[in-house]
């Protein structure tokens, strides 16, 4: 027997989550809409009563079951287009509506707002479908852009407040600046801002929707206390990589306000940084407050100050919070315990470098935002392979002491190979540095085994030239077998990171052990036949 396509989506959904068709009913109400209304005579033609609000019925009507209101005919909505056309990214911005038009019937409390009810249109294209999220600084909604075949988006939506009509009007130039210069990022972890407007007294801003779930949010539910190490730094490096890409813009940009409710993981499994807090800012910009969240807000955004290393520590937070489960907003000012003390199993090298991101003092954090994505990859790695990752010093990366020119360090590809090694011997190789630029190359070289010695201080090497640096492999405590390990170089010529292997086995096993058991057989063999041929003579 043939399914029509709500039945489908019915018992589907049913078989997905275990859950008895009689509890789908109600789900179902509120998932209907998200089918193409022209892809199936049968779903309901509305996707919300415009009266009420309230969800789609089960079974196909034209009147709302709550309020009785008529519902457009199907005839008039597959006259639209379907709702997954994709935006232009050259939408034009527009600073719509009327700025003298009156505010909105606000609630002035600060904790509460007037939501706009569902089914509201703004500037003639925007209906609101439902409130995601609000607070007493405005809300954000889910809505359904009628100028681009009800492609779902979200409005974030903040209230105009101000007492004074100057203030006001200073608040508009800046609303329209800020909106323009986040419309014209282009980054894939940045959801895209298609418009921004004022109507009736408040402002919006209409961005792509990220249909997910935000970290916050999946730390409660998957959090053991925290999350898994490796998860925290593939995500803690995906956003070092926006990070870096909103320092290098010119004037530079400053989150002000990471933490994990503003981290989205969506369906896929991609990462998006979402609530650039130009809420927050026009509401400093109204009162003078603190831009950022408690706990996650380094020292000197309290004054009012913010630079790259300002969202470097409020990353760290961020991450260990996701690491830890305890959260720094129940915990006393900047205060922040080694995460191995919460968590053991934690490395040793992640717990170092946010020691470094969380320092209090600006001057003393580091290393540098695209500095720690690299090192955040490099521990994952090493993780990857069963490997202890080299804790490396945030102060070691850009060379101790030495403020040096930049330059070029130039060292072997891929695996090195140290080959197969008698078992009980203390054996010295090479490994190459090159300097290939104009001025001394000085730089620190740590193993993250104890069985691999490199030199002590800092390596120099002149410009145009190659050193062998002696490395000592230890194989008197290692057993029978193949052992990796990995080499980080770290200093004016950057940060490389090189996996080594070795092969240690009985001497005799090795090819020197076998020509010599066998040129020790051969002579023994002569041997007896000399004595037989002098005895029978």
């Amino acid at each position: 027997m043939l399914l029509s396509c709500r039945d489908w989506t019915y018992y589907l959904g049913w078989l997905r989550t275990g859950v008895a068709p009689n509890t789908l009913c109600t789900w179902y109400r509120s998932l209907a809409w998200l089918v193409p209304a022209r892809a199936c005579g049968n779903v309901p033609t509305m996707m919300r009563c415009p009266s009420c609000g309230a969800g789609p019925p089960l079974e196909p009507t034209n009147h709302c079951g709550i309020c009785g209101m008529a519902f457009q005919s199907a005839a008039a909505l597959s006259q639209r287009e379907s709702h997954r056309d994709t935006y232009v990214k050259t939408i034009t911005l527009n600073l719509l509506g009327d700025p003298s038009a009156p505010a909105a019937n606000v609630d002035e409390s600060p904790n509460l707002v007037q939501l706009l009810p569902p089914a509201t249109l703004l500037v003639g294209r925007y209906r609101i479908i439902e409130a995601l999220k609000s607070g007493g600084m405005g809300a954000i909604y889910l809505a359904h852009d009628e100028h681009q075949g009800n492609l779902p988006c979200a409005i974030k939506e903040m209230l105009d407040r101000f007492t004074d009509e100057d203030e006001r009007e200073a608040g508009r130039a800046w609303f329209k600046r800020e909106a323009t210069t986040l419309a014209s990022l282009q980054h894939a972890l940045i959801p895209l801002i298609y418009d921004y407007f004022i109507d009736r007294g408040r402002y919006y801003l209409a961005l792509e929707y990220i249909d997910g779930v935000n970290l916050e949010d999946l730390l409660a539910r998957d959090g053991r206390p925290g999350l898994p190490e490796r998860m925290v730094l593939t995500l803690g490096a995906a956003i070092c990589d926006v990070l870096t890409y909103l320092h290098s813009q010119t004037p530079p940009l400053i989150f002000r306000d990471l933490k994990p409710a503003n981290i989205m993981i969506t369906r896929r499994g991609d990462v998006r940084l979402v609530d650039f807090g130009i809420a927050r800012s026009f509401s400093a910009l109204r009162s003078a407050s603190m831009v950022g969240t408690p706990g996650y807000a380094p020292i000197e955004q309290y004054h009012g100050l913010a630079d790259a290393q300002s969202d470097l520590y409020s990353l760290g937070a961020t991450m260990h919070h996701l690491l830890t489960g305890s959260d720094p907003r129940s915990a006393p000012p900047f205060t922040h315990k080694p995460v191995r003390m919460l968590v053991p199993d934690i490395s040793r090298a992640t717990e170092r470098l946010l020691e470094g991101a969380l320092h209090k003092e600006a001057a003393n954090r580091g290393p540098r935002i695209e500095e720690f994505g690299r090192q955040l990859r490099r521990i994952d790695s090493d993780l990857a392979q069963g490997l202890v990752p080299a804790i490396i010093d945030t102060v070691a990366i850009h060379a101790p002491d030495v403020r040096m020119p930049p330059t070029h360090m130039s060292i072997a590809r891929g695996t090195m190979d140290f080959g197969t090694k008698n078992r009980g011997a203390l054996h010295t190789l090479n490994f190459p540095v090159s300097n290939d630029g104009n001025v001394e190359l000085r730089v620190v070289m740590r193993a993250n085994v104890p069985w691999l010695h490199t030199p002590d201080g800092q390596l120099r090497v002149p410009p145009g030239s190659l050193v062998q640096v002696p490395l000592n492999v230890d194989c008197r405590a290692l057993p029978i077998g193949q052992h990796k390990a990995r080499i980080e170089l770290a200093g004016n010529g950057g940060v490389e990171s090189v996996p080594v292997e070795v092969r240690v086995t009985y001497w005799w096993f090795n090819g020197a052990g076998v020509l010599m058991v066998a040129g020790i057989g051969m002579a023994g063999v002569l041997a007896i036949l000399v004595h037989l041929l002098i005895h029978f003579k």
